[in-house]
């Protein structure tokens, strides 16, 4: 479940998940992160568990060990590899929503010494941004909704046609 402050704007959790997994789906295809395979599981390991509700147990030994292949006795003292990684991927971050990006409804940050991604609803988005391709129709978002939860449902179409 998303906590109302994670974002800008929020809609109902059911659509927040959805949409923010189809976003992440967009940002991993992207130029900047296509050409770089471990920062795109970085990425999706760290949004993925926090979606998960997980983000609590997200810490530079986890990361290490899942992502980056290192022993459970990893010692971040000794391998500096995921604060330096961590740093490249808030540079791609800021690369694709500079570029590719603008036009997305979400921005995804990872903020400097921590590892745990904070969501953003943009308020305003690019008009001339390129398209969002891959990306489902929200029609298709309040779809899954509403056979997940048609609670849920009927409050993402209320909140949608504000």
């Amino acid at each position: 479940m998303r906590t109302p402050e994670r974002f800008d704007t929020t809609l109902e959790n059911c659509a927040d998940e959805e949409l923010l997994r189809a976003h992440l789906a967009h940002v991993l295809t992207s130029p900047q992160f296509a050409g770089a395979p471990k920062l795109a599981q970085f990425l999706k390991f760290v949004v993925e568990a926090d979606l998960a509700g997980q983000g609590d147990q997200i810490k530079e030994s986890l990361i290490a060990v899942e992502v980056y292949g290192r022993r459970p006795d990893y010692n971040p003292q000794i391998d500096s590899t995921v604060r330096v990684e961590a740093g490249r991927l808030r540079a791609r971050l800021r690369q694709y929503y500079d570029s590719a990006g603008q036009g997305q409804p979400f921005e995804i940050e990872l903020p400097k010494g921590r590892y745990v991604p904070r969501f953003h609803r943009r308020t305003q988005v690019v008009a001339d941004a390129p398209s969002q391709a891959g990306v489902p129709p929200v029609e298709e978002i309040e779809r899954v909704c509403e056979a997940t939860n048609p609670v849920e449902g009927r409050n993402l179409q209320r909140v949608l046609a504000m």
